[in-house]
């Protein structure tokens, strides 16, 4: 609830005594900084263990990359249509309160999660071999596919080469270098 306040009071600072407005921006400051050390670890935590498997981590990082440069690249533009209709209307503070108005909604949110059972809740060895078998499986199917020739972009070349070095990875040999070689120059 650090960010609606801090966001609501931001406007208020011009009201302080002269000589407490600076210090009063260095503490919103410090506020926002260390709340926002606090939040992205957060963040990060909570959206790594909301990953049903492993494999889906990397598109669920990759959308959230996604939507935190789409607002930071909207969300100027909107503060400052927001801000120029407040300046229209006589409130300078406009843009900051829709900023704390929507950090108030994610706070509010933010309630109702809940802790659900997934991967780290496992208990046995079991749950992970079949997790391992079933990625296997999936990859055996795409490269069957592929070799019947139903796909064929670089993806699937990919998925194919990763099949196989599976597939083969405790078959193959190792290679002995022939004690003939020398490969002193």
């Amino acid at each position: 609830m650090c960010y609606p306040l801090l966001y609501f009071l931001v406007p208020y600072l011009i009201l302080l005594p002269e000589q407490l407005q600076v210090p009063g921006v260095y503490f919103c400051l410090v506020l926002k900084v260390t709340a926002q050390v606090l939040a992205f670890p957060s963040n990060a935590i909570l959206l790594t263990n909301s990953a049903p498997s492993m494999l889906v981590l990397g598109a669920i990082n990759g959308i959230a990359a996604s939507t935190a440069s789409l607002s930071r690249a909207f969300g100027p533009t909107i503060s400052g249509l927001i801000y120029s209709v407040g300046l229209k209307l006589g409130y300078s503070g406009l843009a900051w309160w829709a900023g704390a108005f929507v950090c108030f909604l994610g706070a509010i949110e933010s309630l109702w999660m809940e802790e659900v059972k997934g991967r780290f809740d496992r208990t046995s060895n079991d749950d992970i071999v079949s997790t391992n078998e079933d990625r296997f499986d999936s990859l055996a199917v795409g490269a069957s596919a592929i070799e019947a020739g139903h796909a064929g972009n670089a993806s699937d070349r990919a998925q194919l080469d990763q099949y196989s070095i599976a597939k083969d990875c405790h078959l193959t040999p190792r290679m002995e270098i022939p004690s003939s070689h020398s490969y002193e120059g």
